[in-house]
């Protein structure tokens, strides 16, 4: 099955158990796909084989529009996939500034860790997103510690608050 081609009907057809939403994400996951799981009244917590359901694929994907929806219909903010990824550490790792603003303004758990022990913050400065880590910081999460090896492509100075280094 092409997730580019599936329906709310072609959702509702099949089980509702983890098998839909593994055969759905063989290609990866779409916005047509994401659309349709809303418009289909498809459970929006029901998990794939891996922990992940419709708002933490939406959420890497950045689909701004539907994660809105979903919360509105009451999606788990903090629900983790296996790995601990939350919807706001996925939306951070994908440098996703609206979905961190609307994860946030959903009172999601700033500084919650994946299994590697990561902060959203963490992984958004990680990556190189800045303004995403400035953002996390500005709402209560800790200032994720800076690799004095590692070259920052904007300084500090993007953070509120001092940013501890973490000694070689």
């Amino acid at each position: 099955m092409s997730n580019s081609s599936i329906s709310s009907a072609d959702l509702m057809a099949l089980d509702k158990g983890e098998d839909l939403l593994d055969e759905v994400m063989k290609d990866a996951p779409n916005r047509n796909w994401v659309v349709a799981a809303i418009k289909g009244n498809y459970p929006l917590n029901q998990e794939d084989g891996k922990g992940r359901n419709v708002l933490l694929w939406a959420a890497a994907k950045g689909f701004a529009p539907e994660v809105r929806l979903m919360l509105g219909r009451g999606a788990r903010v903090d629900k983790a996939d296996d790995q601990g990824k939350t919807p706001l550490i996925l939306a951070a790792e994908g440098g996703h500034l609206e979905l961190v603003e609307i994860f946030v303004a959903a009172r999601a758990a700033v500084d919650a860790c994946d299994k590697e022990g990561h902060t959203a913050a963490e992984c958004a400065l990680s990556k190189g997103f800045n303004e995403v880590t400035a953002c996390l910081v500005a709402a209560g999460a800790t200032p994720p510690p800076v690799d004095t090896d590692t070259e920052l492509k904007q300084p500090a100075k993007v953070f509120s608050r001092p940013l501890a280094l973490r000694k070689p």
